[in-house]
């Protein structure tokens, strides 16, 4: 059984509830972080979000891979990754 993930509305209807705001103060507030998030990562320097956990971008060296369909070799260039390692206090709420 698959689960529909939480859409933004309902995001931020929950949010604004539970702070006791606007909702477009809490949209508002949504879109700040979120640009805030991509600058950070953009700049190359790891961020952390108490609570929930740390993103941080790696990069990645160019490389040789093969096409699956016809064996033949392809390059793939050097480029950069998205990690997040997940806060304890997330992974034992979930748990």
């Amino acid at each position: 059984m698959s689960v529909k993930p939480m859409t933004k509305s309902q995001l931020l209807a929950a949010l604004a509830e539970r702070a006791g705001i606007e909702r477009k103060d809490a949209d508002r507030f949504l879109d700040v972080l979120a640009e805030r998030v991509v600058l950070e990562l953009r700049e190359g320097r790891p961020l952390m979000i108490p609570g929930i956990g740390k993103l941080n971008v790696r990069e990645t060296p160019a490389r040789t891979m093969r096409n699956p369909a016809t064996g033949e070799p392809i390059e793939k260039p050097a480029g950069r990754a998205l990690r997040m390692s997940v806060a304890k206090a997330l992974k034992d709420a979930v748990n």
